[in-house]
């Protein structure tokens, strides 16, 4: 809470103090005190110095810190390295996750490349077909009084399989599934897009 306060209140140059009244006090800085310094820095310049402090202090390298590390870029003006960073967290061995795509997703909507937003979606989506999941699901199956259905007519032929991924999108792995956040965004980018 005093790391999130004191910048907004003008503390800017208490930071180091209160970091070293915590390590007085037996409180050593771990990655929720980098993902809190991270998230109030006011330029990509005092995010860059927090990111270096934390990786000589051997912080950082979760993947909630590289997600803030990320998103820093993208508050900042820079979206076209937030999806680099979140490939070099892979490569470190780092999960990632649904957010770690959904960040790339709002970074190709920050560089004004609605298209590749609803690729990656599609790719997303592809991987992880809904319609499996809800037929599988409880709420899915008949009652046992229900009159018996009838028979199912064929199946429509398989869908193509999505555009193959370019750039920065290939170093993110196999799509996450999808959230509602994700949807949200898709929607934002159908929005962006005249065709």
């Amino acid at each position: 809470t005093l790391l999130s306060g004191l910048p907004r209140a003008g503390g800017n140059t208490s930071t180091a103090w209160l970091l070293g009244e915590m390590r007085s006090s037996g409180v050593e800085p771990d990655e929720y005190t980098v993902c809190t310094l991270l998230r109030e820095q006011p330029s990509m310049r005092s995010s860059r110095h927090v990111w270096e402090w934390a990786r000589k202090q051997g912080l950082g390298h979760g993947s909630r810190a590289w997600h803030h590390w990320a998103e820093a870029h993208l508050r900042h003006g820079r979206p076209g390295r937030a999806s680099l960073l979140l490939g070099l967290a892979r490569r470190e061995g780092v999960r990632l996750s649904t957010r770690s795509h959904n960040l790339h997703l709002r970074a190709l909507l920050g560089r004004g490349d609605a298209a590749a937003a609803l690729r990656h979606f599609e790719a997303m989506s592809a991987a992880h077909p809904a319609s499996a999941a809800a037929a599988s699901s409880p709420s899915s199956a008949a009652p046992a009084d229900a009159p018996a259905a009838a028979p199912a007519p064929t199946a429509p032929a398989p869908a193509a399989p999505p555009a193959p991924l370019s750039g920065a999108a290939r170093w993110l792995g196999r799509p996450a599934r999808p959230d509602a956040h994700s949807y949200s965004i898709a929607l934002t980018a159908l929005r962006r897009t005249t065709t």
